[in-house]
């Protein structure tokens, strides 16, 4: 083979990379942080050992704390920096909390004259203390005041990946999307060495509202969804012509294809799915299934879902598959293999 096909051996020597996009799943509203499922979570990205991760909604910071103790020694994690005003408001609330522990429990040890009633200050000591805690253990809290933009995290190998640059932007378009007056959606743009080849890759959320109704997961058509996808999907213009540097689009869309709300053409964006060289491909791809976790937040879901995707250029795509990863999170993770 190595002397009549030197073609198929130039074909073998290209170097590939694996990528995986996963909405890992911050949990229902009424809930508490469940570390638990977050360590299954990290022990399925330890076994599947892929060079880049990109994951959606990590705003818990204890989640975040696990998966840099788990995964740290051997991937890099690339977080955008909270905004002055979010992390002026984490520190309000922690100070006014401990102001109102500290009055609580002087006026339970002091019993001075004049101070407020030892047992209501002291309640509210406890109560202050307690909201303080739940702003980590709480995913309503985490999610409001939770310190990393846009809940996305990437993770590069150390072994095979060199970060040159990353950032993190807010969408210019806030609208359409109710969630979005707590916290801002956007996207973390990296520029990464993989195998000695530039890559170029961006790990977006875009609005999940609206839908067809509130307690139903299924996208309806949305302008400023569609301007968001434009901002993450224009960020393959500025690609380094002479290096040959590669470029991939992924995250949690939350988009129908039907809806042709991801503007892939204008750009010369391929979908991994549709390119890998897999016989499941015959098939929907499906990352957001009916189950008993989705039926549980969106009960009048009707149907399987596709809300993850992955697009690329500069790149050839091996293989992309959907991992089944039981009830780890309510979206399933997709895998592709790329060549350069």
């Amino acid at each position: 083979v190595a002397q009549g096909c030197p073609l198929v051996m130039a074909e073998l020597c290209r170097p590939s990379f694996s990528v995986l996009s996963w909405n890992v799943f911050v949990g229902a509203p009424s809930h508490s942080i469940d570390l638990a499922r977050f360590e299954a979570q990290a022990a399925l990205l330890k076994r599947e050992a892929a060079d880049v991760y990109c994951l959606q909604e990590v705003f818990s910071e204890p989640v975040v704390r696990l998966f840099e103790r788990e995964l740290g020694e051997d991937y890099e994690v690339l977080r955008g920096r909270p905004s002055l005003g979010r992390a002026a408001l984490r520190l309000g609330l922690q100070v006014v909390a401990a102001l109102f522990a500290a009055v609580g429990i002087a006026a339970l040890v002091v019993r001075r004259k004049g101070w407020p009633a030892t047992a209501e200050a002291f309640l509210a000591g406890v109560g202050a203390l307690w909201l303080a805690r739940r702003v980590n253990s709480s995913v309503l809290w985490s999610f409001a005041l939770g310190p990393t933009p846009g809940g996305l995290l990437m993770l590069c190998r150390r072994e095979t990946v060199k970060v040159e640059s990353h950032r993190y932007c807010d969408f210019a378009t806030q609208g359409g999307d109710w969630l979005n007056l707590f916290r801002c959606r956007g996207y973390t743009c990296a520029r990464l060495i993989v195998h000695g080849m530039a890559t170029k890759i961006v790990n977006a959320h875009t609005n999940a509202f609206p839908t067809l109704g509130m307690l139903d997961a299924e996208p309806a058509p949305s302008p400023e969804r569609a301007s968001q996808l434009e901002e993450a999907f224009s960020e393959s213009r500025g690609l380094l012509i002479l290096e040959k540097e590669g470029f991939i689009v992924m995250g949690d869309f939350n988009t129908n294809p039907d809806d042709h709300e991801m503007p892939a053409e204008k750009y010369g964006l391929s979908n991994c799915w549709a390119h890998g060289n897999c016989s499941t491909h015959d098939t929907p791809c499906v990352t957001l299934p009916l189950t008993d976790t989705l039926a549980f937040v969106f009960p009048d879901t009707r149907r399987d879902l596709c809300s993850d995707y992955q697009f690329y250029k500069g790149l050839s795509v091996v293989r992309a598959d959907v991992l089944k990863i039981g009830s780890l999170s309510d979206h399933l993770p997709l895998r592709a293999v790329y060549q350069f």
